[in-house]
């Protein structure tokens, strides 16, 4: 028997199949070994701007629910405060918004005994590569509320 012989079982009575013998060289290979790196070279910048794209959406969407927050608590200020005025800084610092990027106007009561508040904030779209391509976004909030003073 040579090395690329098959042993039948023991009482089996199944014929004996013979493999081709190996000449110990190692096959070619066909060039495909570097394919999939380059697939992956290729793929990934994609793959990681669109994972940033995600996150400057969410950040923006995040910082709109902020805003719109920021809004309704400005115009309870105003509704119970005399005179109703509210300021930027006040809102800015209390909901961690830039005072630059933020504004708040402030009207009423009208004669339904209703304030206005107004609220504008720009977003900066500063998540790296993303940031640079796309401009900043403004987002505007605006709420009422009965005068309680």
């Amino acid at each position: 028997m040579t090395h690329g012989d098959v042993l039948p079982s023991v009482g089996s009575g199944a014929r004996v199949r013979r493999r081709r013998p190996t000449s110990g060289r190692v096959a070619a290979t066909t060039g495909d070994g570097g394919q999939s790196t380059v697939e992956v070279a290729l793929l990934l910048p994609v793959v990681v701007l669109l994972a940033l794209a995600i996150v400057q959406v969410s950040v923006i969407a995040h910082q709109r629910l902020v805003v719109t927050h920021a809004t309704r608590e400005a115009a309870r200020v105003a509704a119970v405060t005399p005179g109703g005025h509210v300021d930027a800084t006040s809102v800015g610092e209390r909901h961690r918004l830039d005072p630059a990027r933020l504004s708040v106007d402030t009207s009423g009561p009208d004669g339904a005994g209703f304030v206005l508040v107004d609220v504008r904030y720009v977003i900066a779209t500063d998540v790296p590569m993303i940031g640079a391509m796309l401009p900043d976004v403004t987002v505007r909030s605006t709420s009422s509320m009965m005068v309680e003073w």
